[in-house]
């Protein structure tokens, strides 16, 4: 998280947190970027986030739980969005910060937040989410990774032409299912090439947790071609009827 967040940029956030909370709207205005500053009823917006962060209570602590950044092509801006997870005496609340910086000066460009019923790592918990329509994502994606993983074995000791590139296409999923497993959305991509095909992984640290399923293509070509090597290599037998008559035969002159 660091060589996205580094640590002054880290520190103005939490200043600017501070300032959210405890300070006037107007004070916590002054570290807004001219783009922010100049749109309408700015002002009011952030009277109205002030007013529903104040449920949270006195803070207690603050913990960076997401960030990336971006960089503009052919400009020395850097933009950063991180979250952070504010707890307070009467409630959690996420706070999402969107920060420009140019040549050590930073301002605030974008400024959202909202209360939780819970935290973040409940809400978005592996297991506290691990539903009928989840558990059936994640045995496909077992199973398709072992598949992969078998018919790499398999290819891989077996002599037969051009092994080693059919090794490789073996580890080559094609087309993606994905599947939130906080909320259960899902969706396609059928222009898609994934590693072992399949993955599982979340958004930032305390983000929702994706998995993803492909067909596995490479794996099932790789293990006919396989096939196909293993038939050549037997060769071929003779009939009883051809050793009969071969034997019967007398020796000629």
């Amino acid at each position: 998280m660091r060589r996205v967040v580094p640590a002054e940029v880290d520190q103005f956030a939490r200043a600017y947190l501070d300032t959210l909370f405890i300070a006037s709207a107007d004070q916590a205005a002054r570290a807004f970027s001219p783009r922010l500053a100049q749109e309408t009823g700015v002002l009011d917006s952030l009277r109205s986030l002030q007013r529903e962060l104040a449920g949270v209570g006195r803070r207690d602590s603050t913990h960076l739980v997401n960030g990336h950044a971006s960089f503009p092509h052919g400009s020395s801006v850097v933009r950063r969005v991180l979250s952070y997870q504010v707890y307070g005496s009467n409630g959690i609340a996420l706070v999402e910060l969107a920060i420009v910086e140019e040549l050590g000066w930073h301002g605030i460009d974008a400024v959202r937040g909202e209360r939780l019923a819970q935290p973040l790592q409940v809400v978005n918990g592996f297991w506290q989410n691990f539903r009928p329509a989840q558990a059936v994502a994640f045995f496909l994606t077992l199973a398709v990774v072992g598949y992969s993983v078998v018919a790499a074995v398999l290819v891989a000791r077996t002599p037969m032409p051009k092994r080693w590139w059919w090794f490789l296409a073996t580890m080559i999923g094609i087309g993606k299912f994905n599947l939130n497993w906080s909320t259960g959305e899902t969706g396609t991509q059928l222009s898609s090439l994934q590693f072992l095909s399949a993955s599982i992984g979340r958004i930032g640290l305390v983000g929702p947790w994706w998995v993803s399923v492909s067909f596995p293509l490479g794996a099932i070509v790789a293990l006919q071609r396989r096939q196909q090597a293993l038939t050549a290599s037997i060769p071929p037998t003779t009939t009883s009827s051809e050793t009969a008559t071969g034997a019967s035969d007398p020796p000629t002159d």
